[in-house]
């Protein structure tokens, strides 16, 4: 798990630039090294080959055998015919092995020797017929020191150049890396504090390098402007809608106390007056629920809550929903105290228990407290086998694959209680029951 979690670390963007810049000068710093000396093996020997040719064409056209111009023996040396060859020469070179216009090398007593044998276009004057040409043999000896002296001053001016190259690629390398990572840093910095204060800062000046980041910056400022134009209606909608709510459930609720009070409701009207009733106390947690969750300012008040005093409040208020079929029991491990706002904590039981009891057609309603080990937890499980609460649980789930709200909207709006309020909160379905989990966090 580790390793894989090592894999994954992301690099920024001028340490991903830097990485691989130096891998690739790395690649051809070894590359000009092998080819540096592979070279310098092949142009000593093409080198050596073509003054030896021009030193035999140019002493076939001045002297004529045996006449030879002077030369520096054990360096470079001029014979007319093998048998003016010195004897170390002869030892080295077979004269089987001469072939005309050919060079032959050969190392030998810490010396390099080339030998040329080069057919001349003059004949000897000591040969029998006129006919037969003399060969000329060019013949170039090289130390050790003489060819690392020969050639050390080119090869040495050769790599200055090239290491002067690269100390410029990197210098470019850099420059150009910090040119990109800056608007791209900037623009990184700049989503932050979108993400961070309350007013959207201006964009960074950097920005406006590249078409790439502008585009970006473009998007992200329009989105915010849009965002920011939907807050506002939301705002003024709630604020419109909390006052339309709240003045028509007063009169409702004020006229059904009223009449209630009167005893004005015949017997036979009874069975409708409480449907209404019910009707009105849905429609007031469902509205309270709505204008506390996306109010502008979060519900913020905390104090000390019995979870088990106020469960049992709230199953007294819904108990018009129980159906004769449904049974209701009530665990608690322990007394069970967290420190939260009890308006907020009353809205999540009231929905969770009004979902429990609006869903189940037969069987038993579970509701289990754990005091230890904190957080405390609410855990209510209630069957779902019958038809309806099937259809509506598919029904659901299809709507919403990522999360699973089991029945009905009411536990979308715990979650939306729980987000805010940083409780953990989710929900599962096995034998045939659903079961829902809060961690109340204090």
């Amino acid at each position: 798990m580790t390793m894989v979690n090592l894999m994954k670390v992301r690099l920024g963007i001028q340490s991903y630039i830097v990485t691989r810049f130096l891998a690739v000068l790395c690649l051809l710093l070894l590359l000009t090294l092998f080819l540096g000396r592979y070279l310098k093996n092949l142009s000593l020997d093409e080198s050596t080959e073509y003054y030896m040719y021009t030193e035999a064409e140019w002493i076939d056209a001045h002297y004529s055998p045996p006449d030879l111009p002077e030369f520096q023996p054990g360096l470079r040396e001029y014979y007319w015919g093998e048998d003016q060859l010195p004897n170390d020469v002869t030892a080295i070179f077979r004269p089987a092995s001469w072939r005309n216009g050919e060079v032959l090398l050969a190392e030998h007593e810490n010396q390099t020797v080339y030998l040329l044998a080069f057919q001349s276009s003059q004949s000897s004057p000591l040969s029998e017929s006129t006919d037969q040409k003399e060969t000329l043999f060019v013949i170039h000896r090289f130390t050790a020191k003489q060819l690392d002296d020969e050639y050390s001053t080119l090869y040495g001016n050769l790599y200055v150049a090239l290491f002067a190259s690269f100390g410029l690629a990197i210098m470019t390398g850099f420059w150009t890396s910090q040119r990109i990572r800056q608007p791209v840093s900037d623009l990184s910095s700049w989503v932050n504090q979108l993400r961070d204060s309350s007013s959207p800062p201006l964009p960074p000046a950097s920005a406006d390098r590249f078409n790439e980041t502008r585009n970006i910056t473009d998007s992200l400022v329009e989105a915010i402007r849009q965002l920011e134009e939907a807050n506002q209606k939301e705002k003024d909608f709630l604020k419109v809608l909390s006052h339309e709510l709240k003045t028509p459930m007063a009169i409702t609720s004020g006229a059904i106390q009223l009449l209630d009070a009167r005893n004005a409701i015949s017997i036979e009207q009874r069975k409708y007056w409480d449907k209404l009733k019910n009707a009105q106390k849905t429609m007031q947690t469902l509205s309270q629920t709505v204008l506390d969750l996306w109010r502008a300012h979060p519900v913020t008040d905390t104090q000390p809550v019995d979870i088990t005093r106020l469960l049992k409040q709230v199953l007294k208020d819904n108990k018009y929903l129980q159906k004769p079929s449904v049974e209701v029991s009530i665990r608690i491990d322990g007394p069970v105290e967290v420190s939260t706002s009890p308006s907020l904590l009353k809205l999540a039981l009231n929905n969770l228990i009004r979902n429990a009891l609006q869903y189940t057609v037969e069987g038993e309603i579970d509701i289990h407290t754990v005091s230890a080990p904190a957080p405390a937890k609410l855990i209510i499980t209630n069957p779902c086998q019958n038809q309806e609460a099937e259809a509506t649980y598919m029904h659901t789930a299809d709507d919403l694959p990522a999360k699973d709200y089991g029945y009905g909207v009411g536990l979308f709006l715990v979650e939306k209680i729980c987000e805010q309020k940083h409780w953990s909160f989710h929900t599962r379905k096995e034998n045939q029951r659903f079961c829902v989990v809060i961690e109340l966090s204090g």
